[in-house]
C-alpha cells in the first residue's frame, strides 16, 4: 500500500522559492482536509526554518504521512497565497 509522505525536499525548494518574496510572512505544511487540525509553521519571517528540512522524513503535528489524505504547503503573504501538493509515495505494510 502506498501512503503519502510530506517531503522536506519539495517543501525547502518550495520555501527558497517562496521566501524570497518580502511579503511572505511564513510557510506551513498540512494535511488537506485536515488542515484547521494540523498545520504548522515551517518557516517564519521572524524566526526562518522552524524545522530541519534536510532529513528524508518530517512530522508534522507528529503524523508524518497518511494513507488517505495530501501533504500540502502554503506561503502566506500580504499579496500573496500559494498553495501546492507536497509529498512523496512511501511503500508502507497493510496494518
Amino acid at each position: 500500500m502506498l501512503a503519502k509522505f510530506y517531503d522536506p525536499k519539495q517543501a525547502k525548494a518550495f520555501c527558497e522559492k517562496y521566501t524570497k518574496n518580502p511579503s511572505c510572512e511564513k510557510v506551513q505544511l498540512f494535511m488537506e482536509k485536515d488542515e484547521f487540525w494540523n498545520r504548522e509553521d515551517i518557516w517564519t519571517r521572524e524566526d526562518g526554518y522552524l524545522i530541519d528540512l534536510d532529513q528524508e522524513y518530517i512530522k508534522i503535528a507528529g503524523i508524518p504521512g497518511s494513507i488517505w489524505d495530501t501533504p500540502c504547503i502554503r506561503a502566506c503573504a500580504k499579496e500573496l497565497d500559494v498553495s501546492s501538493t507536497c509529498y512523496k509515495e512511501v511503500e508502507v505494510g497493510e496494518e
